[in-house]
């Protein structure tokens, strides 16, 4: 999991003069988050706290009527190209082998303020962890 800021070189203007220096600023990474397996979303966050995030989303989202309905939250493993864990798939297990509710397949939109820069995929499949 990435930290919560990360140090890159800035430059900063002032009238006619540039400066270049290394400055600390917030990290953002995309979340996916499955149901029982399934792919729900993904969603731009600062790492941390993302057990929270994903329950609070899904009882935002009638999901779950409350956080009894969840029975697990884990990181899916293998996210990585080396292997290794991204810690960036969340998948919920519904309490009581619920089934998902028949509202999983609609359209979520979730959005952020931030842009997303380098060219890279947002998201990898993740084996190990449900369907891909």
């Amino acid at each position: 999991m990435a930290r919560v800021t990360e140090r890159r070189r800035t430059v900063r203007l002032q009238g006619r003069q540039r400066s270049a220096r290394p400055d600390s600023l917030a990290a953002e990474e995309p979340l996916e988050i499955r149901i029982n397996g399934a792919p729900l979303t993904v969603s731009m966050r600062t790492p941390g706290h993302d057990f929270d995030l994903v329950a609070g989303f899904l009882v935002a989202e009638g999901l779950v009527a409350e956080l009894s309905g969840l029975s697990a939250l884990r990181y899916c493993a293998g996210a990585a190209d080396d292997g290794g864990n991204t810690y960036n798939v969340i998948d919920a297990t519904l309490s009581n082998g619920a089934a998902a509710p028949a509202t999983l397949h609609r359209n979520l939109l979730t959005s952020s303020a931030a842009a997303s820069a380098g060219g890279r995929p947002s998201t990898r499949s993740a084996p190990g962890c449900g369907t891909t």
